[in-house]
């Protein structure tokens, strides 16, 4: 009786003084698992292969994790995007992705922080302009003749009016815009 787990050995063995003559057998071997030793090697074969699959799918994973993280960690390094104020893309993985807006909610108020920071800058230079010419030409009057102590008040009253300037501009930017849409050509 044979089963489609029998195979046919075949021998052949040179026969001794004579040189070209070889003496073949043939032998059938039988699995020695038995019909249900068979059965549980080809599950486990099956197995084997799923696991197999299994590991090269968690290795592309792993690998496209390893890019992302070196995504991120490029951007928060000392001279990255995150660093210099600009907002991270999004990485395509959602675990990351929650990471990186919670990183993006903190660079928003950094660039308005950031923002405030020139404008008051811009603000203070504008001020001061006019303030240390003010100054310098109250100590000429005080140091000078009547004709003197008249141009310098009035370069005073010039600057004087510069400044009131500058701060009435900086106020109105205080106050809420109201905006009125209308079609236009």
């Amino acid at each position: 009786m044979s089963s489609g787990a029998d195979a046919v050995v075949a021998v052949a063995c040179p026969v001794p003084h004579h040189r070209d003559l070889l003496a073949w057998t043939l032998t059938r071997a039988r699995s020695q698992l038995g019909p249900y030793g068979e059965r549980a090697a080809t599950i486990l074969s099956g197995f084997l292969i799923f696991i197999v699959l299994l590991a090269f799918v968690l290795a592309l994973a792993l690998r496209r994790w390893k890019r992302n993280l070196t995504c991120l960690e490029t951007a928060l390094a000392e001279d990255g995007e995150f660093e210099q104020g600009k907002r991270i893309t999004r990485l395509g993985e959602r675990d990351l992705d929650q990471i990186v807006e919670a990183l993006n909610r903190y660079v928003d108020p950094a660039e308005r922080f950031s923002a405030l920071g020139k404008m008051a800058a811009q603000i203070a230079h504008e001020i001061r302009n006019p303030a240390g010419a003010m100054r310098l030409k109250a100590e000429n009057a005080l140091a000078g003749d009547d004709a003197r102590r008249e141009a310098a008040l009035k370069t005073i009253i010039e600057q004087g009016g510069s400044i009131e300037s500058q701060v009435t501009s900086l106020l109105a930017l205080t106050q809420p815009v109201t905006l009125q849409l209308r079609e236009v050509d």
